[in-house]
């Protein structure tokens, strides 16, 4: 219905949004930025962040642009983990 109504050719909303067309503000840019860093430092990345804010949009967005032979990426999506079990992550040098 929407897409009729606007004359858009796709969902506008789902998961498969194309990076071109990712609106990308200030905050995506930073979000991007540091999973960049991480992954150049070898750092363990943990995303929060409130739901539609992005957070599995850049994720995807980073897994594409990631050498597959060079990286290994493991993204967990579980609402029931807690923060302490993250408490002991670090990022070294």
């Amino acid at each position: 219905m929407i897409q009729e109504y606007f004359g858009l050719t796709g969902e506008p909303f789902g998961k498969n949004i194309s990076p071109e067309n990712l609106y990308l503000s200030l905050r995506f840019k930073e979000l991007l930025a540091r999973l960049d860093y991480g992954v150049k430092k070898r750092c363990f990345c943990l995303v929060t962040g409130d739901i539609g804010a992005g957070k599995s949009t850049a994720i995807r967005l980073l897994a594409r642009n990631l050498d597959e032979n060079r990286h290994k990426l493991l993204y967990i999506s579980d609402s029931n983990l807690k923060p302490g079990i993250f408490t002991a992550s670090y990022c070294s040098n």
